[in-house]
């Protein structure tokens, strides 16, 4: 019979999937029926158009696939490149060990910072303009291809996640050579799903665009605390919150939260 701690534990393993697979549904639902015309679009990212935001949250998707796959995620860039700003990733050590942040780009009004990311990215290439994945050679030449490729990828992430559970994959990924526990790990990607989903569907249609849905953020908004810093540490990695009602849904909080309004 399982103990209440085991109980406990497989409870949390299952809420935090299912949060996984509603983000990875909600950034798939954003990437359906892209075509070449939306390649230009602008983002709620400044300076980022629509071909530049997919390739951003590929080289993230590829960096939560080997850590679900492997247990680990190759060293990032020594910096990330202007308009993203991925975190710094956990200290080493000696050093005393920061909340887990999520990866991220700035908002309008943010400058981009330097770091290392908790899931790292690889962004533009300086000599050519295009996006280098991570671990990967540019994407389609066809943004319409690269998203349906892209949302394959997003949508396989929870099975990852389950198969490695199921193979009893350490609790903690190697991120740059330190520790992040699988759970913040899996939490941020999530993070990152929404916010990125979020942020395409806007660029296709911000007149049709409300906030993510109420249930998914609800349950980020739980968890934001622990993935993002506090805002007077933010630096230029993030923008900085924007007021919102105490009444606004938790759509709109979670984005005010991570400096996006509607």
């Amino acid at each position: 019979m399982a103990s209440r701690e085991q109980q406990r534990a497989g409870d949390g393993e299952r809420w935090d999937r299912r949060l996984l697979e509603d983000a990875a549904d909600y950034a798939v639902g954003g990437l359906a029926g892209l075509t070449e015309t939306e390649r230009f679009l602008p983002t709620p990212c400044a300076g980022w158009d629509l071909e530049r935001l997919l390739s951003h949250l590929d080289a993230s998707v590829r960096a939560l696939r080997e850590g679900f796959s492997t247990g680990r995620v190759a060293p990032p860039p020594p910096s990330p490149p202007p308009g993203c700003s991925p975190l710094p990733a956990p200290d080493p050590p000696s050093r005393p060990a920061p909340s887990a942040r999520a990866a991220g780009h700035a908002p309008p009004g943010s400058s981009a910072g330097r770091g290392r990311a908790a899931v790292p990215v690889r962004g533009p290439d300086s000599r050519s303009g295009t996006a280098a994945p991570h671990g990967a050679a540019p994407g389609p030449a066809s943004v319409a291809a690269h998203a349906r490729c892209l949302a394959g990828r997003v949508a396989e992430l929870p099975v990852l996640c389950r198969g490695a559970h199921e193979q009893g994959l350490r609790a903690a990924v190697l991120v740059d050579g330190h520790p992040l526990a699988r759970t913040l790990f899996l939490r941020t990607g999530a993070l990152e799903l929404t916010v990125h989903g979020w942020d395409i569907r806007r660029a296709r249609s911000a007149a049709d665009t409300g906030p993510p849905p109420g249930p998914l953020a609800e349950r980020l908004l739980t968890v934001l605390p622990a993935l993002l810093p506090q805002p007077r540490d933010r630096g230029t990695l993030f923008a900085a919150p924007v007021p919102v009602a105490v009444t606004a849904d938790a759509g709109t909080r979670l984005l005010a939260g991570l400096g996006r309004s509607l």
